[in-house]
């Protein structure tokens, strides 16, 4: 990480020449080129990634154990002191700490301002078009179990979207497959 002239930090990836092993025992390269020459960076170990930026940044974690609770009261209330955040999230199967969910909350326009909802509303709202997110989240314990959700709350100079896709990116490059209740890349 650098900083920037404005006293923001920068997330830096440089080209790396890596070859990891993920979880299917396949070995990936961080660091190729195409047929033009031109060099292409493979994001691999999403777990490294995610932790980097955990610790790096400000960071935190919560639990939804009781799908009979409001989840939108519980996130509300762990943020309750902090406004404006802009960051990413994990959802996680408490028990086998598996990725559920990969998401961001706080979004820039395209005339670079940002707009109103941030890490909370992202997390306390609609979901699957119509869905409450009591609901939504109720049914996702229901299903698996307690859950943990991670965030990271971002300093850097990027956006919150580069880093879930990053995250999403390297999660993929790992597993042969996104996270299962993530719709899409």
């Amino acid at each position: 990480m650098s900083q920037s002239g404005n006293g923001m930090h920068a997330l830096m990836l440089a080209p790396v020449e890596m070859t990891c092993v993920n979880r299917r025992n396949r070995e990936a390269t961080l660091s190729s080129s195409d047929e033009k020459g031109s060099s292409m960076t493979r994001i691999c170990d999403f777990e490294g990634l995610f932790q980097s930026l955990f610790e790096s940044e400000p960071s935190g974690v919560f639990e939804y154990v009781d799908a009979g609770a409001s989840f939108q009261r519980i996130a509300r209330n762990h943020f309750r002191s902090q406004s404006q955040l802009r960051g990413v999230y994990i959802l996680r199967q408490r028990s086998s700490r598996d990725v559920l969910y990969i998401g961001k909350g706080g979004t820039v326009d395209n005339g670079g301002k940002w707009k109103k909802q941030d890490l909370v509303g992202r997390l306390t709202n609609v979901r699957s078009g119509d869905q409450s997110a009591n609901s939504w989240f109720a049914g996702v314990v229901a299903v698996v179990g307690p859950i943990l959700i991670e965030y990271v709350l971002l300093t850097l100079d990027c956006t919150p979207a580069y880093v879930e896709a990053m995250l999403l990116q390297a999660y993929l490059n790992d597993n042969g497959e996104l996270p299962q209740l993530n719709r899409g890349l």
